[in-house]
C-alpha cells in the first residue's frame, strides 16, 4: 500500500503502464454525470492512454 492522493499515486505508477483504467465516479447535480477528479487528472497528465469506465 502506498500513501498519498489517489491521483498522484496512479500517475507515478502510470509511467510503467501501457494503459490506465479508472472509474468515472462523480456525482453531478440534477442527474448530470460528471467525471471525478482522479479520472480528470489521469486523462490530462498520464503518459499512457487512459480509459474512463462508467459505473455499471
Amino acid at each position: 500500500m502506498e500513501l498519498g492522493s489517489a491521483a498522484e499515486v496512479l500517475l507515478s505508477h502510470s509511467t510503467r503502464a501501457c494503459l490506465l483504467v479508472v472509474g468515472r465516479h462523480a456525482a453531478g447535480q440534477h442527474g448530470v454525470r460528471r467525471i471525478g477528479s482522479v479520472a480528470h487528472r489521469a486523462l490530462h497528465h498520464a503518459p499512457c492512454p487512459v480509459v474512463v469506465v462508467p459505473h455499471a
